[in-house]
């Protein structure tokens, strides 16, 4: 018959010991190697669900959104183009763009590329762009590489409606935008830039008058174009004529 072994108590203690670190190294190395966890679903984060419920215009959306802790003037991207303010001026929700105002938002709140103003003048949002006057939005504002400003943008978006009442408050009217308005046949805008006071006689795109930009444009658009700028040419320019 076999004898039974004596083993000491320390060298059981330590064995037990090695054993439990083992175990916890092992767990810990599953817990290192796990893969992560799924994202939370969608509209999860507040501040996530608001840009999209401000894009949307859902009122009662944004309510709950901010009573769940989303911030009014979150942007997720300093150098992008969203914010909840941005999201709903852009899309014309002038309820949303109000509602958001009246909530803390700010109405000069930008990014590097974008402005509320920006968003709405650009697509002809007219009723939000009045909105955001209202509430003292900078006009003057400049975004982008190339410092576009709010008025420019939307001649260059064929807006006339928004480009005259962004004069009317003051903004800033290049006459090179004339140019831009000619040559892609734009007699709405022709109207509107003429209306500002520019003088068209003294205007250059790329060495050429306007009148002879305007020339250069298929009928019966060409004439139509000509007879605007006839139209505004003053009295002492037509030989006296009545």
């Amino acid at each position: 018959m076999l004898k039974q072994l004596r083993v000491p108590n320390s060298l059981c203690l330590a064995v037990i010991g090695l054993t439990l670190a083992s175990l916890l190294l092992a767990a810990c190395d599953q817990r290192v190697n796990r893969p992560p966890l799924p994202p939370g679903p969608p509209g999860a984060d507040p501040n996530v669900a608001l840009l999209k419920q401000a894009k949307e215009g859902d009122l009662q959306g944004m309510t709950e959104s901010l009573k769940a802790g989303a911030d009014v003037n979150y942007v997720p991207d300093p150098v992008g183009r969203q914010s909840p303010l941005i999201n709903a001026a852009g899309a014309g929700h002038v309820a949303a763009v109000r509602f958001l105002l009246e909530h803390g938002a700010l109405a000069n709140m930008r990014t590097t590329d974008e402005t509320p103003l920006h968003a709405a003048a650009v697509r002809g949002q007219t009723e939000v762009v009045r909105l955001l006057l209202a509430w003292g939005t900078n006009y003057s504002a400049r975004i982008g590489l190339g410092g576009q400003y709010a008025l420019g943008d939307a001649a260059i978006a064929g807006h006339a409606e928004v480009v005259w009442l962004l004069y009317q408050e003051g903004a800033f009217v290049d006459p090179a935008l004339l140019c831009f308005a000619v040559a892609d046949g734009q007699e709405e805008l022709v109207k509107v830039l003429l209306r500002t006071r520019i003088d068209h006689r003294s205007v250059r795109c790329a060495g050429q008058s306007l009148l002879e930009l305007a020339r250069q444009l298929e009928p019966p658009q060409r004439d139509r174009i000509l007879a605007i700028f006839k139209a505004y040419e003053p009295p002492a320019s037509r030989g006296g004529r009545p």
